[in-house]
C-alpha cells in the first residue's frame, strides 16, 4: 500500500467512510420508524382495553347509568367516560380498573357522577396483557433508537464490518472496496 497515490487511498477510505455512514443512517432511520410504530401500537393496545372496560362496567350497570342521567335532569347531554387504569411497562396494573361517567370532565360542574370498579377477568386479561407486551416493544425499540443516537464512530465501523460479513450486499460493498482498490493501484 506503501506504492499507492494519496488520492487513492483517500478514495478507499471515503469509500469506506461513505458505507460506514449509509449503514448508520439506515440504522438510525429503521430505529426511528420502529419507535413510531411501537408508539402507535401501544395507543392501540391501551384505547382497545379502555374500551372493554367501559364496555363491561356500562353492562354491569342494567341500564342504572341512562336512570341516573334521567333522574338528574341530564338525560339529553352526552355522558363522557374516562378509564382510570394506568399501565406503565414492568408493573401490573392491578386487579381492577375505574371507569369513570359524567356529564362533564370537570367533576365540580358535573350533575351527575358515577365511578365503577371492573374486575379484569378474561378479554380483559388478554387485552391488558397485550398493552404490556406493546410497552415493552416500545421500551426496546426507544433504547435501541438511544444507542443508534449515541453510538461512536468505531461503534458504527464495527457494525457494519460485522453487517458486511454475513450478508450478500455487504459482500457486494466488500468486493466494490476491493475492485476499487485494485483499479487505483492499477493506474499507478
Amino acid at each position: 500500500m506503501a506504492d499507492l497515490p494519496e488520492e487513492a487511498v483517500a478514495a478507499v477510505k471515503l469509500t469506506r467512510a461513505d458505507a460506514v455512514k449509509l449503514v448508520a443512517d439506515q440504522l438510525a432511520a429503521d430505529c426511528a420508524g420502529d419507535v413510531t410504530a411501537a408508539e402507535a401500537a401501544v395507543a392501540e393496545a391501551r384505547d382497545l382495553f379502555r374500551v372493554w372496560a367501559v364496555r363491561v362496567a356500562v353492562n354491569s350497570t342494567n341500564g342504572g347509568l341512562d336512570a341516573v342521567q334521567a333522574m338528574v335532569g341530564s338525560a339529553t347531554l352526552p355522558m363522557s367516560w374516562r378509564c382510570l387504569y394506568q399501565l406503565n411497562e414492568g408493573e401490573d396494573g392491578g386487579s381492577t380498573a375505574s371507569v369513570v361517567f359524567s356529564d362533564n370532565q370537570k367533576t365540580y360542574d358535573a350533575r351527575y357522577h358515577a365511578m365503577i370498579d371492573v374486575e379484569i377477568v378474561g378479554e380483559g386479561v388478554q387485552l391488558r396483557d397485550a398493552w404490556a407486551r406493546a410497552l415493552t416493544t416500545l421500551r426496546t425499540a426507544q433504547e435501541r433508537d438511544l444507542r443508534v443516537g449515541a453510538m461512536k464512530k468505531d461503534a458504527r465501523d464495527a457494525l457494519m464490518k460485522a453487517a458486511l460479513s454475513g450478508t450478500a450486499e455487504g459482500e457486494a460493498v466488500v468486493a466494490a472496496i476491493k475492485a476499487l482498490s485494485a483499479a487505483l493501484k492499477v493506474k499507478v
